[in-house]
């Protein structure tokens, strides 16, 4: 296993405090909306140009707050599509509940020597409020900009949640046609089209790149047993413990039934093996209780990883299918790499 991959698997198992847990789940969150470094759209355009005027300032942008950045989905008056988060208003706004200003940054220590207060756009007046989404996680801010100090009216403030709220239903909205309603895996089609980008990155930067498919053992014998409703409950259990055993930027996706994918970018043979063992073993220790009856299940788990540039997703699917097969002919509940 490569050393950043084997560090990353580690840090996956070590505790975390509740700051870090929640982080992970905010980064969880953020990625699934799948928008990051997408072009511009003019839903989220219009967003930009009606703050801009509703607030009366030179500069408006829709921003994301990434691990290590933020990123502006739409701007206005911006020259730079990002900044470093170190330090970066949107950093700061995502810890509130509610709009943060900042009346004059050349005279708040805490934003003086950042590098768009510093350098251009020169920003000295900030009004930013969270984008929530709909489990509660602030993934981003809409913002409003000047180059010159002001305050901001109790209107303005209002305006600026009500843009805000609207910012991240068009996220919402912009996701449902991606995501698989059940679980919250990314449907199909989605899975692929991301797939076929980190595969093409994974070539270009001469990166390891791994995937696993998943099936649930039995599943069938689960749902004439105990009726569709439970069947329904295990596979999104299923996803949850998938997702929450990985890193947060790798991928998860419904291909169909009860089969599923998991793409790892940066991730070597021995490392994905890793993975998908840790989510078997997660998947083993479950058990739900329904209606006094206590239900277990397991999966099967077939490896694959990016054999060079000629290669291609459908193909590793199918490699890693062939191995899954292996792994239910051997008796099910384990890991086989193809």
């Amino acid at each position: 296993m490569s050393p950043k991959a084997n560090l990353e698997f580690a840090l996956a198992d070590a505790p975390m405090d509740a700051a870090h847990l929640e982080e992970r789940w905010r980064l969880t969150t953020l990625k699934s909306f799948d928008v990051l470094d997408t072009p511009c759209e003019e839903v989220f355009d219009r967003i930009t140009r009606v703050t801009q005027r509703a607030i009366g300032t030179p500069m408006a942008v829709v921003s994301l707050v990434d691990a290590d950045r933020e990123w502006f989905k739409s701007r206005i008056g911006v020259e730079a599509d990002e900044t470093p988060r170190d330090n970066s208003f949107g950093t700061h706004t995502i810890k509130r509940e509610t709009v943060m200003v900042v009346e004059d940054a050349e005279r708040d220590p805490t934003f003086a020597s950042g590098p768009l207060v510093t350098g251009p756009p020169f920003i000295r007046f900030y009004a930013g409020a969270p984008l929530i989404a709909n489990n509660g996680q602030r993934i981003g801010a809409l913002c409003a900009m000047d180059t010159r100090p002001r305050i901001l009216s109790e209107l303005e403030r209002n305006l600026l949640v009500d843009l805000a709220a609207m910012a991240a239903r068009e996220l919402e909205l912009r996701r449902i046609v991606s995501y698989d309603v059940l679980t919250g895996a990314s449907a199909r089609g989605q899975f692929f089209s991301l797939a076929e980008k980190e595969l093409a990155r994974a070539v270009r930067y001469q990166t390891p790149l791994s995937l696993f498919v998943m099936d649930l053992d039995h599943f069938r014998k689960i749902n004439d047993t105990f009726g569709h409703g439970v069947g329904d409950r295990v596979l999104k259990e299923a996803v949850d413990a998938c997702q929450n055993a990985l890193r947060a930027h790798d991928l998860v996706g419904r291909l169909g039934g009860e089969e599923f994918a998991a793409l790892l970018p940066q991730t070597d043979g021995e490392g994905a093996v890793v993975a998908a063992e840790r989510v078997r073993r997660k998947l083993e220790s479950l058990k739900l209780t329904i209606d006094s009856e206590t239900i277990a299940f397991t999966a099967s788990f077939g490896v694959a990883v990016l054999k060079g540039p000629e290669d291609y997703v459908k193909a590793m699917i199918e490699r890693a299918d062939n191995a899954l097969h292996a792994a239910k002919r051997d008796g099910r509940n384990r890991v086989f790499a193809g």
